[in-house]
This record gives structure tokens, C-alpha cells and sequence, in this order.
């Protein structure tokens, strides 16, 4: 019924430092813009004749690096910063640099101790500017805060309560172990991925016995049959007839915005605001794979992110832990048709 291709690729380090396009702080002009540089890159490529799975595969490539190179000439791009707290402005930072640099020096002279010592005692002197200056940045980010929720409080309840939540302290728990199967207790995050790997891999493996769901495969296989003599005239097409444009728009007017991307980094707002021309590609991409039977195996691939559920469960892998597969947007659309 299925096949799970469960090779460990750890997408965190291959894009550990990529920056999206940050579609909601796009301003009219840049999406105008960014449709005009698709449906010129495109133009041309309305009238592809794909012949078999290499040709779909190429043409797909081929329109996500236009979509992302568009995007990335005319869209604001944002990265994920872990380092990110209130009060951290460009002084702090300066602060904190020099505060790295006396370290790294203090540490190579062997961490003396006293204040005889003037690397230890430049070292220490730094520390307390970048602790003053945390201070100050974080008393006057207070200040705002207070002033904004003093604001909100005579103007607008719903405004007053959503900052009041947002600066409410917040336990939060991190558990970077799991034990597997064996028992073992793995800190390490490759170990962590290995255990999730081993695990899915054993999940989603086809094995007949007790608790293989015998009576929903010979569903299955019914329903294929079914299908298979009701279209065996043409196989070629599906039973509305060949994919439009038209068709593609309704759907993609439908799909979510702020969602995460796939392998491929295309996010639906490349899609939905990629204009006409995009459409019609996708078309004839969409098309060429109906007409082959073969969906491309890359497009069956997708990042299994596992999220532990937290309230005091234990981080073992025999307690169901819920994930979010992240598929690449081209993929999920074709799956609306089909």
C-alpha cells in the first residue's frame, strides 16, 4: 500500500541557516514585483512537453529555483534567531562581543584567578559593562511594555489582556533525551534522530502479524480493482478531465498562509501569489504525472518532525508521541486532485 523511504536526513543541519521569505511583512509593490519576475521566467515554459519522470522532475526543480530566486530578489527574508530576548539591541551586542573576546583571552592565558591578573581583571570588568548595560536595555524595554499595557487598559481590553499574557512568566521543560525501545537513554541529538528513525522505520514496516489490519487491505485492494475496471478505457485521465489552470486557482486560493515548507523550501505563498503563469506550469506538471501514472518519488518524501506532547509523560518511544510531516507544497496540491 505504501513505501517509506526512512534514510536519515537531518535538514536542520543542511538548513540550519536558511532564511525564508517573510510573506507577511510583504508590501503590495514586492508581491507585485515578485509576480512580475515569475511570469517572465515562466512565460516560456507554459508550452513544456515533459515526455516521462526525468522531464517532470527537472521542470519541477526548475520552477521552485525560479520561485525561490524570485522571492529572494523581491520579498524581506527572516531567520529563525535562538539567541533573541528582550532588551538585546546593537549596543548590548557590542557589549557582549567584547565581553567573548577578553574571555577567549582570559581562557588562553589558562584562566588565572586575581586581580593581579589583567586579563582576568579585564575579563571581569567586561562581564559587568555587559551586565550593566542588560540592565538598562531590559529596564527601558519594562518601561514600554507597562506603558503600552497602562495604554491598552483605558483603549482596548482585548490589547491589554494579549500583552498582559505575553509578559506572564512561563515554565517551560525540555527533555533533549528519549529512551528507545531497548531502554537506552539517548542525549545526543543525532542519537535522538537515530532512536526516531529506528522507530518510524519499525512503525511503518509491513509486517503480517497479529495486528496487521487484514480487512483494510482487502478494502483497499476492492476499491482499486473497482477503479481500475471503471477507467480501464483511459488511465491517462482523471475522471474530471485534464487539470486546469482554473482548477488550480480555486484550489490555491483555499490553502493556508504561514505554513512551513517542505524539503524543496516552497511555501503555498510562493504558489498563491506566484500569478496566472505559475498556474499554468503547474498545470502541465500536474498533467504529465496523471498522464504517466508515476508520481516522482522526491515529491513522496517528506520530514517526519517529531513533537513530544510534555504534562509529565515519559520520553520513551512506546508512548505515541505526536509528529508533523512536512511535505513539499507541489505534492499536497497534486493530493487535492487526486
Amino acid at each position: 500500500m505504501a513505501t517509506f523511504d526512512l534514510h536519515i536526513s537531518r535538514h536542520q543541519l543542511h538548513y540550519s541557516e536558511t532564511k525564508l521569505p517573510a510573506w507577511h511583512k510583504a508590501t503590495p509593490e514586492s508581491l507585485a514585483e515578485y509576480k512580475t519576475q515569475v511570469t517572465n521566467a515562466l512565460v516560456r515554459k507554459t508550452g513544456q512537453n515533459l515526455q516521462n519522470e526525468s522531464d517532470v522532475i527537472n521542470f519541477f526543480h526548475e520552477i521552485s529555483v525560479i520561485l525561490r530566486e524570485c522571492a529572494g530578489n523581491t520579498v524581506i527574508h527572516t531567520s529563525y534567531n535562538p539567541f533573541t530576548r528582550p532588551g538585546w539591541t546593537k549596543a548590548v551586542k557590542e557589549f557582549h562581543d567584547i565581553e567573548r573576546a577578553k574571555r577567549r583571552l582570559w581562557m588562553s592565558e589558562g584562566r588565572p584567578r586575581g586581580m593581579n591578573y589583567s586579563s582576568d581583571r579585564e575579563y571581569k570588568g567586561a562581564k559587568r559593562l555587559l551586565r550593566n548595560a542588560l540592565d538598562r536595555e531590559y529596564a527601558a524595554y519594562m518601561s514600554k511594555v507597562c506603558a503600552d499595557i497602562d495604554k491598552a487598559a483605558e483603549v482596548d481590553l482585548r490589547l491589554f489582556w494579549k500583552l498582559t499574557k505575553r509578559i506572564k512568566p512561563k515554565t517551560s521543560r525540555l527533555y533533549p533525551e528519549i529512551t528507545d525501545s531497548t531502554g537506552k537513554k539517548n542525549t545526543d541529538p543525532e542519537e535522538v534522530a537515530e532512536a526516531f528513525a529506528d522507530h518510524y522505520e519499525t512503525l511503518y514496516r509491513c509486517l503480517m502479524d497479529q495486528h496487521f489490519d487484514d480487512g483494510t487491505k482487502k478494502y483497499i485492494d476492492t476499491k482499486i480493482s473497482e477503479i481500475t475496471e471503471l477507467f480501464k478505457g483511459d488511465l491517462r485521465t482523471l475522471p474530471g478531465g485534464p487539470i486546469t489552470s482554473d482548477k488550480i486557482i480555486c484550489v490555491v486560493q483555499s490553502v493556508k498562509s504561514r505554513k512551513a515548507p517542505g524539503f524543496d523550501l516552497i511555501t503555498n505563498e510562493h504558489i498563491k501569489y506566484g500569478g496566472i503563469t505559475l498556474t499554468l506550469c503547474i498545470a502541465v506538471l500536474f498533467n504529465a504525472i496523471i498522464d504517466s501514472g508515476k508520481i516522482p518519488t522526491e515529491w513522496k518524501q517528506g520530514l517526519i518532525i517529531p513533537i513530544y506532547k510534555g504534562a509529565g509523560r515519559p520520553t520513551t518511544l512506546e508512548i505515541p508521541q505526536s509528529t508533523a510531516t512536512r511535505l513539499p507544497k507541489k505534492s499536497r496540491l497534486l493530493n487535492s486532485f487526486l
